[in-house]
């Protein structure tokens, strides 16, 4: 369960974006969806959103200048990339885009659950820092 955890979806395939939104909100997310990246900085500023997963590969704005950009507003944004076409190098592209993961549609579409919530849980595990040192 995950009421209460809300996902910016992003991608200029219309078909692809309710097919998505469709898994997650079975998943028990709340999914708000942008057909391009200036759409999802305007819905950023609107709504309180945990994650954001977008398409790389997207007229006008890419998926890493978006994330880039969404992150220097919202340090704590976990950002996640969708692309049909996996670059050469997928390490690179996340760190590029201060991404979490990098997922190849369709066939990782399979496991998003799972990466959604190993990338919200690794967020939360950095942002509470190091154990406190024991007293004494």
């Amino acid at each position: 369960m995950h009421p209460g955890t809300c996902i910016l979806l992003v991608d200029d395939d219309p078909d692809l974006r309710e097919l998505v939104r469709e898994l997650l909100t079975a998943d028990d997310y709340t999914v708000i969806t942008a057909a391009d990246g200036f759409a999802a900085l305007k819905m950023l500023k609107t709504f309180q959103i945990d994650l954001l997963l977008s398409d790389l590969q997207m007229p006008d704005m890419d998926g890493v200048d978006l994330i880039k950009r969404a992150r220097e507003a919202n340090p704590t944004l976990v950002g996640v990339l969708l692309t049909a076409a996996p670059t050469d190098d997928p390490e690179a592209t996340m760190k590029a885009a201060g991404a979490s993961a990098l997922l190849i549609k369709p066939s990782d579409l399979d496991h998003l659950g799972t990466i959604i919530e190993l990338a919200l849980r690794r967020a939360q595990v950095l942002d509470a820092g190091p154990p406190a040192a024991p007293a004494g």
